[in-house]
């Protein structure tokens, strides 16, 4: 492969929430759905192998509530797209409640050998694309002066800073009578330490979207976009670590799917030289 480089994506608004019960930064899954778009518009679609992103920066949106509580931001209704879009018997646009975030991403993407790379048009998807759903207000890409580099590591050296976002599925082991979700919950649960002499290493655990799974075989239904073949389906959720660039390189992801299973995996295990999290 080599590596196109885009350094500092400036994003606002982008989605929080992978899944109804997870609120977190931009995972894995949409640096890999925001890679194979640039990559389209470009040209060069068939040639997109992986994808991987460094985390400069975070914030989630929130808003206020009762008693000044702060809540997720959009705590209101969904943009009316037809008339359909009204909560039954009302005139009231259905509830959509959301968690959005801002931050800045480096993503990294990698292509066959013979890809043909157009700076300037990876210059006009970035003015006019999206990553996570947030709008990218800024970038370090500079269509005149930013070459493809022939290996990661020359890739890498060109990201300063920020933390690498690599797959943790090796903590997810149940132990004794656990199921996975058990092993999740405890792998992920915050634990206040009394002194300075019990704090561990900070984790920087999160889980992330891995993607779907189908739940029935895809058939017609009255009311599909575009009359798609529309199956039901669960998310399927992943564990990552964020790991300072200094102790990880750039990981890599790619899609793995299969019929009735829409995923993405790392490309190859990224070894982690940190302290290895302390989980009680």
């Amino acid at each position: 492969m080599k590596f196109i480089v885009i350094p500092r994506i400036t994003f606002r608004g982008a989605n929080a929430q992978p899944s109804w019960w997870i609120v977190g930064p931009p995972g894995p899954m949409p640096i890999l759905g925001f890679s194979l778009a640039l990559c389209r518009a470009i040209g060069i679609q068939s040639d997109f192998a992986a994808a991987g992103a460094v985390l400069h920066d975070y914030c989630l949106r929130a808003e206020s509530g009762e008693y000044n509580a702060s809540l997720p931001h959009q705590q209101r209704g969904a943009a009316l797209i037809d008339n359909k879009d009204y909560a039954s018997g009302t005139q009231s646009l259905s509830a959509q409640p959301t968690a959005r975030c801002d931050g800045i991403v480096s993503v990294v993407i990698g292509v066959s050998d013979h890809a043909l790379i157009d700076n300037s048009a990876i210059v006009d998807f970035l003015d006019r694309g999206r990553i996570a759903g947030g709008t990218i207000a800024r970038h370090g890409f500079i269509g005149t002066k930013t070459p493809s580099f022939n290996s990661l590591a020359d890739a890498q050296k060109h990201i300063k800073g920020g933390f690498s976002m690599v797959d943790r599925s090796d903590l997810l082991t149940p132990r004794g009578a656990e199921d996975p979700l058990d092993a999740f919950l405890r792998v992920t649960r915050y634990y206040k330490v009394a002194t300075k002499e019990e704090c561990q290493p900070e984790s920087w655990l999160a889980p992330y979207a891995a993607g779907y799974i189908a739940l029935n075989t895809p058939v017609e239904r009255p009311g599909t976009r575009d009359n798609l073949p529309h199956a039901f389906a669960e998310p399927v959720i992943g564990l990552m670590q964020f790991v300072s660039r200094n102790a990880a390189p750039v990981a890599l992801w790619r899609y793995a799917t299969e019929p009735g299973q829409y995923l993405i995996e790392p490309l190859t295990e990224t070894t982690v030289t940190t302290p290895e999290p302390q989980l009680a």
